[in-house]
């Protein structure tokens, strides 16, 4: 079966002819030695100034296994080619979207391209400080299911929903008891206006279509869900922390000591600088 896997923020080799790159090409591997595969090839955005080239983001669904190696290179519309990235190992779409990528964290390092001996450990912490961060924050930070309907309890009694841990993206419906709510009218969006483009509750009016024979009824949310794309602070903080958690060697399970919070910090604490960072997505209630 194919597999997902995305690669973001892939930047092209500037080039100074005045010939952008028109594909981006994938190849997989079971090892970071090889032998490799070219699994998928691409069209990217023709940048308009090549020698100052935009970052690249590219999923391929080619893939033939769910954890492996993925080097990539650019190609131009007269097939010249350009040098491959450093080896990327790279989880499935399959398990979620990690926030960061192996290149992201090693860029962040300044890792010389044959210094990989990190890399399986790095990839392991992308893993954890992506879970960490989602979980700290209760956000579809890494997107979710399109023309999707989940249920949440309404209590007659406490009209504000919370739609924790989702993040509602674009709204297509609302039932209550099999009844459908008119927005604007039965329910308002909460926070108006949304914030980073995402709605985390609703506030049920009190109306003849809201006054359910029952305390508690299902209230069924249909839409897609999740961010649109990973927040670029959010991405950068997750770099930052497998950054530190590296550079203190957590992987190992070692404990440090914060003197700005007077506690130990465990391996998968988040550090204050990450939690500073993103503390403006922690949720609040109407």
């Amino acid at each position: 079966m194919p597999f997902a896997h995305s690669f973001t923020g892939v930047t092209p080799p500037a080039r100074y002819d005045g010939l952008p790159w028109t594909h981006i090409l994938i190849e997989e591997a079971t090892a970071a030695t090889g032998p490799w595969t070219l699994i998928d090839s691409q069209t990217v955005p023709v940048d308009a100034t090549p020698e100052t080239p935009n970052p690249v983001n590219v999923t391929t669904t080619a893939a033939t296994v769910a954890t492996g190696w993925f080097r990539l290179r650019f190609r131009d519309a007269a097939n010249a080619l350009s040098g491959y990235t450093v080896p990327i190992l790279s989880p499935s779409t399959a398990s979620g979207t990690p926030l960061t990528t192996l290149e992201r964290v090693r860029r962040f390092l300044q890792l010389q391209p044959g210094d990989t001996d990190q890399d399986a450990t790095i990839v392991e912490l992308i893993d954890s400080a992506s879970r960490v961060i989602i979980d700290e924050y209760q956000r579809e930070f890494a997107g979710g299911p399109t023309a999707a309907a989940r249920t949440f309890e309404f209590d007659r009694e406490a009209p504000y929903v919370s739609l924790e841990p989702y993040d509602l993206r674009t709204l297509t419906s609302v039932t209550l008891a099999g009844v459908t709510l008119t927005n604007g009218t039965d329910f308002r969006t909460r926070p108006l206006p949304a914030r980073h483009g995402v709605t985390t509750g609703l506030l049920v009016q009190n109306t003849t279509s809201t006054r359910t024979a029952d305390r508690y009824a299902p209230l069924v949310v249909t839409g897609d869900w999740g961010f649109a794309t990973i927040p670029s602070d959010v991405e950068h903080w997750a770099t930052v922390t497998v950054a530190t958690w590296l550079r203190r060697d957590v992987a190992a399970f070692n404990a440090t000591f914060s003197i700005a919070e007077d506690r130990v910090e465990r391996p998968r604490a988040l550090p204050d600088a990450a939690r500073a960072g993103l503390e403006h997505y922690r949720r609040f209630y109407a």
